[in-house]
Order: structure tokens, then sequence, then C-alpha cells
């Protein structure tokens, strides 16, 4: 958005962040009660890390193209990992006939909120294959809970928020760079870890903190401007 405005002459002294934030410290919560006995009741093997989609199974989120990839990469590099799929939508009958034979792939449908922190402390790393995603703020609240991420240029956060440090970005409706990226952040356990400790110090500024302290500064300024009337 910042450089929309200023590409159209907007001043940047009448620009102000404020970040499209989600509550850090309810996500966060998953990095700190890691739950074994969720582990258990969705039949997930301890040594075998986890790739997580969570959010509406719908043509735009791509939920099945990372299936696709999935099936595509090097699944012994990647250490032979389960995909979770979190929500509903109307992309959900195909998916389950696409894995209909893919024992790896577990479907755990509509979750409430409350849920989330824990279903996020399950996952090594969260992957939004999306395209035309205006932002995607799953990412947000997988960095928040110490999750490596993966998403497309298509996705609005990932100019702002991923990187090599955090994870990947990879370019959309692309199966085969998807599958290299999850290869890549899955093949070495630490430096997925700390991928992950990156993601979640990297989104602690980007907060509601940050979002009061931007309005403050544009009401200060806005206030201080002499009324033309």
């Amino acid at each position: 958005n910042r450089d929309y405005y200023l590409a159209h002459g907007v001043n940047k002294d009448r620009l102000f962040h404020m970040p499209y934030a989600v509550d850090n410290h309810f996500f966060s919560q998953s990095s700190q009660h890691y739950d074994h006995e969720m582990r258990d009741a969705f039949g997930l093997e301890e040594d075998r890390p986890v790739i997580l989609f969570l959010g509406k199974l719908s043509k735009r989120k791509n939920p099945g193209l990372l299936i696709n990839a999935c099936q595509l990469m090097n699944r012994q590099r990647a250490r032979n990992p389960y995909l979770l799929i979190v929500g509903s939508g109307e992309e959900e009958p195909k998916l389950h006939e696409i894995a209909a034979n893919l024992n790896w792939v577990k479907f755990l449908g509509f979750r409430n909120q409350s849920e989330l922190p824990a279903i996020y402390s399950l996952a090594d790393v969260f992957v939004m294959p999306s395209y035309a995603e205006p932002w995607g703020l799953a990412v947000n609240e997988a960095m928040a809970s110490g999750t490596a991420v993966i998403s497309t240029i298509d996705c609005g956060c990932s100019k702002d928020l991923i990187d090599d440090a955090v994870g990947r970005v990879v370019p959309a409706n692309d199966r085969f760079a998807l599958a290299r990226a999850i290869e890549e952040v899955l093949a070495d356990e630490e430096k997925c870890s700390a991928m992950g400790r990156a993601a979640h110090k990297r989104i602690a500024s980007w907060s509601f903190a940050e979002d009061l302290k931007g309005l403050k500064e544009a009401i200060r300024v806005v206030a201080a401007v002499p009324n033309s009337t």
C-alpha cells in the first residue's frame, strides 16, 4: 500500500504505518503449549514433520495445488511429512477425491478459533498457496505461533513479511516451485526450527501496538494542520 500511494504522488509525510495484524499474544501461546495428545488423536507419528494448510477450501486459496506439490516433491528429503488441511468450503469434495489414496493427508474440517493455537503448534511449516490473495492473515497467525511459512508472490503479505530467513516465497500456480520450497524448508530440522523462531521475532513488531502507534501519529499530524475554514 505504501508503494501504491507513493507511486500516485502522495507525500511520504502523509503515510503512517498501521500493519495488518492479528492478536500475536493469542497465537504465540501455541509455541508454549505443544499438545502431544492432539497429535496422537490425529494419528501423527512424532518423528514426522507436519505441513499445515489452514483456511477456506476455495479455488483462490488453492489447496489442491498444495496436495499436488506434496505428491511431486522428494518426500524422503522432506522427512516424509504429513499434510494437515484445516477448513471447509466448496473445494472440499474435490480435495477428498484427490487425496483418497494418500494416507499422509489428514482433513481436520472446520475448527473454532480457540483451537487454532494448538493446531499451529503441530506444524513445522505453514503453506499459503493462494493466487490473487489480498493479504493472508493466516500467515501472521502462523508466524506468531513460531512456524516457518511458505507463500506465493500473489499473497499481499509476502513482500512485507516473508523472505528466506522465515520461509520461502514462490510463484503462484507453480506446483513444482512449491514442491522444491517445501523440500528446502523441511530437509533440515534445525534450520526449519530456526525459521520458525525468526518468523516469531519478525511478526512481534507487526502488532496491534504498532497499529495504535500509527493511528495516534496520524491523528497528531492531522490535528496540527490549521483549519482552512
